[in-house]
């Protein structure tokens, strides 16, 4: 399935800077998520609850997992850690691969140190470009929430 719009970062930052209201203040943060259910690598999210219809097959409906996953600069586990997100996501759909998250990113390092972005919406995992609401945050005047 395609869509006719294209969503692409790049696209929807054009997209963005075309608009005809008065001037966005806008906030660029690059950080990558590491996220391990592996006890042996880095053990940062565990499952909690399993639904009684629960299947080890996709799309893995009614499983509930407690995060607190390190936020680097660099996509490597061992690059300078920025902060952390902590929360949950639950599988959610019975059609897709696809989580209901509740996350809260919480820098601790650099220009944003004290700053946080609260998230709160479906992650359709499959797909490889996702946007995901951010509900609120708190700021430490240099970033815009």
């Amino acid at each position: 399935m395609s869509n006719a719009i294209n969503q692409s970062p790049k696209a929807v930052e054009n997209w963005m800077e075309n608009l005809k209201q008065s001037k966005p203040k806008v906030t660029k943060l690059q950080f990558y998520y590491h996220n391990s259910r592996n006890p042996e690598m880095n053990l940062s999210a565990v499952q909690v609850a399993t639904a009684p219809v629960f299947s080890d097959q996709p799309p893995y409906f009614g499983v509930l997992t407690i995060t607190d996953d390190p936020l680097t600069v660099g996509p490597e586990i061992s690059s300078k850690r920025v902060g952390y997100a902590q929360g949950f996501y639950a599988t959610s759909s019975l059609e897709e691969v696809s989580m209901l998250m509740g996350v809260t990113f919480i820098f601790t390092d650099g220009e944003y140190n004290g700053s946080t972005l609260d998230i709160l919406g479906r992650n359709p995992i499959g797909e490889r470009y996702r946007e995901l609401p951010i509900v609120g945050g708190s700021s430490n005047n240099n970033m815009i929430v």
